[in-house]
């Protein structure tokens, strides 16, 4: 009997110390209230680790003993439970990844594809369909989550240079935190105050067990539209400078959510740089992940390659408050663009520099949004080997 008692004793110390390691692992992902649950267990298990053990002869110590340990169980088994729960998604998008790759109506050799091809609609109102319907069929995501998105579907219709296959894959498999426990998790950490007093509501994440998948988090306490349609841009599309990476997703939420965001200096610098390099060569390197297309057309304008590479790098310590020092340093470099442009180019880039210092759009520009849109940019071209726009 004693042997039994003692092997029972031996399988649940080591059941129990493979549910508090699992644990601790989730822990990391879950956040604040399964820290919560790992910390009481943590408690039970120092106690009774350190418990002496002629104690547990004592018959009324030896019950106390007993309820200690069928606590720590159930701690760690329900903190175990609330972690699997939470984090549903995390764990469930790449199975289901790889089955929303054989839907994927653009993949390769798909019959999908071809139906696409050979329809006689519009090809962008097709493809703008196919993919919303691959946010009407996430199901990850909660019906008003899919109306807060709605208006995305403008900017499929504008937008030529998406990689269709990667946008529908994401479109179909990505995820949205805005529960409590997400929100909780953001005013823990998050949605407080910088020392520049700006106050990070929402935030691109990845799950690297789907290939570093983009999903958000919405931390917001008070509903905010824009906070989804700011996210999903990140989505979509990324620069690896993140001073216009925010800057291009800034200007597509103000075009197509017409919401105001953080991130001013970057927008208007953004804005310069469409107006230099041109809106449609700003747009396929977003939408491609392509950030040295950029480069490359700068280079074109100032044919310094060293300078491009000093302003990039300059502008790419990203922050939320740009002093009058830090703006005059950007538009010092941007000028080695300017002079080599068209007059009406300049007086553009001339308006937003004063928008700069004033800290307010001077412009109301319109790029992408073809229902709003009301600036047109030229490409650039080459004369005498010297790099001009066209004259409106």
């Amino acid at each position: 009997m004693k042997f039994f008692n003692k092997l029972r004793a031996l399988i649940f110390s080591y059941f129990n110390l493979f549910l508090i390691i699992i644990n601790s692992i989730l822990t990391l992902i879950s956040g604040p209230i399964i820290s919560l649950y790992t910390g009481i267990n943590s408690i039970i298990q120092y106690i009774l680790e350190n418990k002496d053990k002629n104690d547990i002869n004592n018959t009324k110590k030896s019950k106390i003993y007993k309820c200690f340990k069928k606590t720590s169980l159930f701690i760690c088994l329900t903190s175990n439970i609330t972690n699997l729960y939470i984090n549903y998604d995390y764990y469930t998008q790449p199975i289901y990844k790889k089955f929303a790759l054989q839907k994927n109506p653009f993949a390769k050799n798909s019959n999908n594809e071809k139906n696409i091809s050979n329809t006689n609609e519009k090809i962008n109102e097709v493809c703008a369909n196919v993919l919303m319907n691959a946010i009407e069929t996430n199901p990850y995501l909660k019906e008003e989550e899919k109306k807060y998105l709605s208006p995305i579907k403008q900017f499929f219709l504008d937008n030529e240079f998406l990689d269709y296959e990667k946008t529908y894959q994401t479109l179909n498999t990505f995820y949205i935190h805005d529960d409590l426990i997400t929100k909780i998790k953001g005013w823990l950490y998050y949605n407080r105050n910088t020392p520049e007093n700006i106050i990070v509501s929402a935030q691109t994440v990845y799950n690297s067990l789907a290939d570093d998948q983009k999903n958000m988090n919405i931390y917001n306490l008070n509903l905010n539209e824009s906070d989804y349609m700011h996210e999903l841009f990140h989505i979509i599309g990324e620069f690896d400078n993140s001073f216009f990476n925010e800057g291009m997703v800034s200007l597509l939420t103000e075009e197509y959510s017409f919401m105001d965001d953080n991130y001013l200096i970057q927008r208007l610098v953004t804005k310069i740089i469409i107006e230099i390099i041109g809106a449609d060569n700003m747009l396929k390197a977003y939408s491609n992940n392509n950030f040295e297309f950029v480069k490359e057309k700068l280079n074109e304008v100032n044919n310094n390659p060293e300078l491009t590479e000093q302003f990039l790098n300059c502008v790419n310590k990203n922050k939320f408050f740009y002093s009058k020092e830090d703006i005059s340093n950007i538009l010092d470099y941007i000028n080695s663009y300017k002079e080599n442009l068209d007059c009406d180019t300049q007086n553009e880039i001339t308006k937003y520099s004063a928008s700069l210092y004033l800290y307010t759009d001077l412009t109301d520009n319109f790029y992408y949004n073809s229902k709003y849109k009301n600036r047109e940019t030229n490409p650039i071209i080459i004369n005498n080997n010297k790099i001009l726009k066209k004259a409106n």
